[in-house]
This record gives C-alpha cells, structure tokens and sequence, in this order.
C-alpha cells in the first residue's frame, strides 16, 4: 500500500495530480490505485482549497469595493447604534438634486467620516441622533434633548463643525475641527 499524506495547512499547495502521480510511480505497488486515487482527489478538493482564491473563488488580489446599497441590509436588529449607521448609509444613495431644488449627495468621504465619528461616539454610551442631509452635501447629527440642542456636520474634508446650546444658555462651537479629534468630554456628557 501507498502511504500518501495531505497537509491542507501547508503553504505549499500540491495539485492533487501530482498526489496523484507520485502514488502511481511509486514503485511499491499498484494493486488498487483506481479507488486510491478517486480518495485522494476527492480529498484533496476538499481540504486543499486553490491558495489563490478567496471562498467565493475571488482571487485574493482582486480589489473589491463594498457599496452602501450593498451593505445596507447587513446591519441587522433594532439596536439604535446600527440604525443610525444604516441611515448614513442610505444617504449615500442620494443622487443629484435629490430634493426637486438642486440639493447634491454627499460625498463618499462625508460617509466614511460620519459613520467612523458616529462609532466612536457610540461606544461612549450617548444617546443616538437625528441624521440628515442638508441640500449642500453635509450630513447632520442633532440632538434635542432635555439639557442641549446640538447640530454637528459633516462635509468629507476631514473636518466636522458644530454648534450647540444647554438649557443654561452656554454655546458650544467650533468650525473645521480635524476628523482626528473627538468632542470635548464635556459636550458628550449633555448626550447621555
């Protein structure tokens, strides 16, 4: 009997043809390699996937871009965090003049910096909010609860604006503050 070992964790991928091959040449014995054979390349589909490829036989240098349409609907449940996510998501579906007045979508970059910012807001325990898009692209986050009212805004330049008021009269505001920086402690506790 031919003694044919499969490593399917090797780094060296062997065609099961080769397995195949050595079996037969090997001098030993040829008495039943029909059923051998049939064994080993049913195995070796199995444990020793084409190391180029991806489980869905994409190869793994394949660039693939992932749209907001496309995700959308993998942001399951009702939990409040990924409710919000999939509403700046769906605002990249916007189009041109989405408003019947001229109003533009806004920007891929305006998505990927609202959604980071929101995530890292999010897991600071705040209360979630309201999301829209305004008719120049930037993409709002308001709050309006009992102690403040608070708009922030996104335009994809690597920066966020906002402007805010407490029940006390105190403003809070601030322009192009880098995407990099995170809202004063302060600010973030009035969302809780």
């Amino acid at each position: 009997m031919v003694a044919v070992e499969i490593n399917p964790t090797s780094e060296e991928y062997v065609k099961p043809e080769t397995i195949i091959r050595q079996a037969i040449d090997d001098e030993s014995s040829t008495k039943g390699m029909l059923p051998l054979a049939a064994f080993i390349l049913s195995t070796a589909a199995i444990a020793s996937p084409n190391p180029l490829s991806t489980k869905n036989n994409v190869p793994e240098t394949t660039p693939v871009y992932i749209e907001s349409e496309a995700t959308l609907n993998e942001l399951h449940g009702d939990r409040p965090d990924n409710k919000a996510i999939k509403r700046i998501r769906e605002l990249g579906l916007y189009s041109e003049n989405w408003d019947g007045a001229g109003a533009i979508p806004p920007t891929s970059q305006a998505i990927n910096e609202a959604e980071i910012f929101l995530r890292t807001l999010l897991v600071r325990d705040v209360t979630p909010p309201h999301i829209s898009l305004a008719a120049d692209g930037e993409i709002n986050f308001l709050w309006k609860l009992n102690d403040i009212r608070f708009d922030l805004g996104f335009y994809g330049d690597q920066t966020y604006s906002y402007y805010g008021k407490d029940k006390d009269g105190n403003e809070y505001m601030e322009d192009q503050v880098s995407i990099v920086s995170s809202l004063p402690e302060e600010i973030v506790n009035l969302f809780r």
